[in-house]
């Protein structure tokens, strides 16, 4: 349960009602005891692009004392890091070409003198696609030319931590010994990513020390829910040693956003609900953490929770987690129910491809043969398109994934075979069966016996899908195949995975449209 649900959020006063917003805070506290935010202001009507960024002392209860002062006149969405005796201040640029017309962000790097009201020392911006722009180390939620969302951490006096994607798992090692000019990227570490059914994760609050070896830091999300698009916040764990890998993470949202707020009720062009974890710290006397939030891109918030229900909410990260997703398959009208499927996150790009495939060739028929370790997604998507399918699993935990399927999707014309039976099952099944048959085996997970498989669906005169078998292998069925009058053999791919489509002679005509 969202604690924003069971608890009211506390509001900060505004500084000046009638001209500015204030949100997205960042706490620190320096070495003397003191702490600061340093927080986002847009002048009414607000424009996107047209932050400014200032900084206010605040007390125990994370409510700001005294009067706000400007720290930087063109910046958004602030984090400040301390590293020894070195206060760092990480903000987002707006980039602009000579028109005016924003063309991307870049992240903007200011070292801020404590002694001195916080003047700036040194002032920089960062590269652009520090990875070189690799498709493979990209996040899942990058834009080119925008850079958003780095989340600092000190490592050691001369080096900073940055949380740079949640999804792919990266840090990059920034080195801020001696003049800028000489402050670099070192080392990159990457690992699995953290997934949730509630958006892709991007980064929130500066890490806090979380036991005796890890941090903790409160990101958020944002996924289309009801129509509008809705934010998340959750926390996730991860090592304070290199490689800095995730351990856990909060599996429900901590916050959720009400559907009926929304931005735009303060000025804002989008209409979104947020809340946005930016400020995080630590309350020993309570043994709670006091995370403070971006509240519709127009108020800062505080929320509290303690060590107790964060541990309620926190999961360990398994390899490969579950997740429950909504499958896009072809309805047959509009009153046609969704199709629901707990899968693990390795076989979504899997999935979701070949899905699309298979729906955009629009197959169907009497019979749907299905012999796999996986979830059987195609089992779910397929039922309304064939009047019978049969599900043969190849293992006791794919057998049970397939019934949960079945059961979730309250899908009655299927059958979940044995492995054992396999031949005389469907057989039994063909001869009930009037129309087309498709038969797909799926070796990726779990060793088949091809040839009989495939020996079983020439005598059934069915449509062929084979996928996670050799190369070589594949060749040497494409050449049989080759040589069987009227069979068309096509090769598709999938998430960089192959797949061999045989289409049999009685069906090539209503395919031909489209393969």
């Amino acid at each position: 349960m969202s604690i924003n649900r069971t608890t009211e959020p506390t509001l900060w006063p505004r500084f000046d009602e009638q001209n500015y917003l204030e949100f997205c805070p960042s706490i620190v506290t320096l070495r003397d005891g003191e702490s600061w935010v340093a927080f986002r202001r847009n002048k009414r009507p607000p424009i996107w692009g047209a932050g400014e960024i200032w900084m206010v002392r605040i007390d125990r209860e994370r409510m700001p004392v005294g009067e706000p002062f400007m720290l930087i006149e063109q910046g958004e969405d602030p984090r400040l890091v301390l590293v020894g005796q070195r206060l760092f201040l990480f903000y987002v640029y707006v980039d602009r070409n000579a028109k005016g017309d924003i063309v991307g962000t870049t992240i903007a790097l200011a070292e801020l003198d404590c002694a001195d009201n916080f003047s700036l020392l040194h002032h920089i911006k960062l590269p652009k696609s520090p990875l070189g722009g690799k498709s493979q180390d990209t996040p899942d939620n990058a834009m080119p030319g925008y850079e958003k969302n780095w989340v600092p951490f000190t490592i050691n006096d001369d080096t900073i931590g940055i949380l740079y994607s949640h999804a792919p798992w990266i840090v990059l090692e920034l080195v801020i010994a001696g003049e800028p000019s000489d402050w670099h990227f070192g080392a990159t570490h990457r690992a699995p990513g953290i997934e949730w059914g509630y958006g892709e994760i991007r980064g929130g609050s500066v890490p806090l020390a979380y036991g005796h070896d890890q941090f903790i830091t409160f990101f958020h999300s944002s996924a289309r829910t009801g129509g509008k698009k809705i934010y998340y916040g959750g926390a996730c764990v991860f090592s304070r040693e290199a490689p800095y890998t995730p351990s856990a993470f909060t599996r429900l949202p901590l916050t959720t956003s009400p559907f009926k707020s929304g931005s735009d009720k303060h000025g804002w062009h989008l209409g979104q609900p947020i809340i946005f974890p930016l400020g995080a710290a630590y309350r020993d006397e309570t043994a709670s953490f006091d995370i403070l939030c971006s509240l519709d891109d127009a108020f800062i918030c505080r929320y509290s929770i303690s060590d107790e229900d964060l541990d309620r909410y926190m999961a360990p990260i398994e390899r490969d987690p579950e997740i429950l997703r909504v499958l896009s398959h072809r309805k047959t009208s509009a009153d046609d129910p969704d199709r629901l499927l707990y899968t693990s996150v390795s076989r979504i790009p899997f999935q979701d491809e070949l899905i699309r495939f298979v729906n955009a060739m629009e197959i169907s028929g009497a019979l749907w043969i299905d012999m796999s370790a996986d979830d059987g997604e195609l089992l779910a998507v397929l039922n309304n398109q064939f009047t019978h399918s049969l599900s043969l699993a190849l293992s006791p935990a794919s057998r049970q994934s397939r019934e949960r399927t079945c059961a979730i999707n309250r899908l009655v014309n299927v059958s979940v075979g044995d492995p054992a039976q396999f031949s005389a099952t469907i057989e039994t099944a063909h001869r009930q069966a009037d129309g087309e048959t498709w038969m797909r085996l799926d070796a990726r997970e779990e060793a088949i016996d091809i040839d009989a498989g495939i020996a079983l669906g020439l005598e059934l005169q069915a449509n062929l899908m084979i996928s996670g078998v050799p190369h070589e292998t594949m060749q040497a069925l494409y050449n049989q195949y080759r040589q069987l009058p009227g069979y068309g053999a096509h090769t598709i791919a999938s998430a960089d995975q192959l797949m061999f489509l045989f289409i049999a002679p009685a069906q090539r005509a209503k395919y031909h449209w489209f393969i």
